[in-house]
């Protein structure tokens, strides 16, 4: 959601990524609280490409962007640490320069889910947990 806000902000274009010469990898796609994330963005180079974000939103935000030129490296690996309980989404955006106008590209949104400890409430990707079991 914020990044698609931040699009509108900078007046850019957002498209999927489908077909695109990127993608994103987030593991573990389940764990425990508090849970750290390796995130794996692989880009090809272009000259078009300008900047790219790897964004993780859920109960906590956090986004990480860098500056892309085309004798940049393919994969970028980051670690992500701390992350409490509940679902994330995480996409990769792309920023490029297309026909001189600054269009932004992005992966499918990938779910993770961290389960809570006890002091979090036990919240596990919207699914609270009480003493009588799972409830909707």
């Amino acid at each position: 959601m914020k990044a698609l806000l931040l699009a509108v902000l900078l007046g850019s274009a957002v498209l999927s990524a489908a077909g695109n010469d990127f993608k994103l990898k987030a593991d573990p796609r389940i764990g425990q609280s508090p849970q750290d994330f390796h995130i794996q963005a692989t880009i090809e180079p272009k000259d078009a490409n300008r900047s790219a974000c790897v964004i993780v939103d859920g109960p906590t935000y956090r986004s990480t962007c860098w500056e892309l030129h085309p004798t940049d490296r393919r994969v970028w690996d980051f670690w992500l640490k701390g992350f409490r309980g509940g679902r994330y989404d995480v996409v990769l955006v792309v920023v490029r320069l297309v026909d001189g106008q600054r269009v932004e590209l992005h992966t499918p949104a990938q779910s993770i889910c961290v389960i809570g400890s006890l002091t979090e409430g036990d919240v596990s990707c919207g699914v609270e947990t009480g003493g009588a079991g799972l409830q909707d």
